[in-house]
């Protein structure tokens, strides 16, 4: 895993760690964002062999109190159905107790496809970015 130290990438002023690109699996940590924000970080593509871990991330930073958590799939390629059952998930968990789940992009014509065709587009939270879902709070 690189960690990004550009003072001009988003994810490196708050204190996000960036995987490497392409079909890399996925290997950012949920983390807070200095607005106390939990903030997950996928990479790559996510798929069966990877979503595992990224389902574990995303159940570990909806497990607290956190009244918004947010998604950040901006540089995912490609994610398939298990990635969508983790979001599903997590989105039942905090809407049980009146919490949020932000899912941020920009999002690839591959996750954007997979939310379209699930319907999960009109029942999730999407937004154009972390600053945005950072509003939803």
């Amino acid at each position: 895993m690189e960690q990004s130290t550009s003072p001009n990438d988003e994810h490196a002023a708050h204190g996000t760690d960036r995987g490497t690109s392409g079909t890399d699996t996925p290997t950012d940590t949920p983390t807070d964002t200095p607005l106390d924000t939990p903030v997950v970080v996928a990479t790559g593509d996510l798929d069966w062999d990877n979503s595992e871990d990224f389902g574990e991330r995303l159940q570990r930073a909806t497990a607290g109190d956190d009244p918004l958590v947010i998604v950040d799939l901006a540089t995912v390629t490609f994610a398939d159905s298990s990635v969508l059952h983790a979001l599903l998930t997590a989105h039942r968990t905090l809407e049980r107790r009146g919490g949020r789940l932000a899912i941020a992009g920009p999002f690839s014509h591959a996750v954007l496809r997979l939310f379209e065709i699930s319907r999960a587009d009109v029942y999730l939270n999407l937004v154009d970015g972390v600053e945005a879902a950072r509003k939803l709070s």
